[in-house]
């Protein structure tokens, strides 16, 4: 989580792919630990999306009735690339209407960082 962080705030990262695709059992404990880290992405300005659930996980989180509402999820690493794509898209169209200065950060999403480069980081669990 440290490292996360670490690498989150230390450059220009707009979104971090967690990619929990080998994660086969999952308590719900560290689900939880996964859940904060996102959430502490967030804060720092950037979007947390998990990567690959297995439906065996997915099903044990329901089941143990684990919070997953602000939880975002994609099927497949090109799914999470097209999502932070599709971000940064919408990003740049508000900028160009004015409606969010370049190194605003949106509230809402937390997608913005203020510069031109590609900010994406992965995490394999």
């Amino acid at each position: 989580t440290r490292e996360t962080l670490r690498k989150t705030s230390g450059a220009a990262i707009r979104g971090v792919l967690i990619d929990v695709s080998a994660v086969r059992v999952l308590e719900a404990f560290h689900f939880s630990l996964l859940a904060d880290m996102a959430k502490m992405v967030s804060l720092l300005g950037a979007r947390a999306i998990f990567v690959g659930f297995q439906a065996g996980v997915a099903a044990a989180l329901i089941d143990l009735e684990v919070n997953i509402q602000d939880i975002s999820t994609v099927v497949t690493m090109a799914d999470g690339l097209a999502e932070l794509a599709s971000l940064k898209a919408e990003r740049e169209e508000l900028e160009e209407e004015g409606e969010m200065e370049a190194g605003e950060v949106d509230d809402d999403h937390g997608e913005s960082r203020g510069d031109d480069h590609e900010g994406l980081s992965e995490f394999r669990f």
